[in-house]
């Protein structure tokens, strides 16, 4: 049944991916291959941190350490901004600075409205707020196999305000 409604090509393009694919390899390999010829790929360094887990072997759960892939914020950030600026500056590039400044600048004097408690607006001086990127922090709770809670946490850049 085709739903009527707004298409997304990038939606459209995801969906490409999954098609024809029997195995998990091949998914993977089509969203890498649509995301390297999209311009969508970004080389962030991958962290890797001790996480204990629980396994089902031989019919009893237990505890197993196991390395678990991470992307720490300051590298997606650090990634970002050497290579794809734009992601982070609200559409600007790196240089010139004026524009994103402006933006930022805006876009704390906006947010005092709605939280003039931030630590901003009494630790740094007004003309020097444009400097500052505006990130929002998204944290999400749920469980994962055998009920164990699961927290996830993101961080987006500053037009998240305005998909909220």
């Amino acid at each position: 049944m085709v739903c009527p409604g707004v298409s997304d090509p990038a939606m459209n393009r995801l969906a490409r991916c999954s098609s024809n694919c029997k195995r998990e390899n091949n998914l993977r390999r089509n969203l890498q291959t649509m995301l390297v010829r999209t311009g969508r790929q970004l080389n962030v360094k991958i962290s890797w941190i001790p996480c204990p887990v629980r396994v089902l072997r031989a019919g009893k759960v237990k505890k197993q350490i196991v390395d678990w892939p991470m992307i720490l914020c300051s590298d997606w950030i650090k990634a970002a901004l050497t290579h794809r600026p734009e992601i982070l500056l609200g559409g600007n590039p790196a240089t010139p600075t004026q524009s994103w400044q402006n933006l930022f600048g805006q876009f704390w004097k906006d947010y005092e409205k709605c939280d003039p408690t931030h630590p901003i607006y009494h630790e740094v001086d007004v003309g020097k707020r444009g400097l500052f990127l505006p990130l929002g922090h998204h944290g999400d709770e749920g469980r994962g196999r055998v009920r164990i809670p699961v927290v996830d946490r993101e961080f987006l850049p500053g037009d998240w305000l305005e998909r909220t």
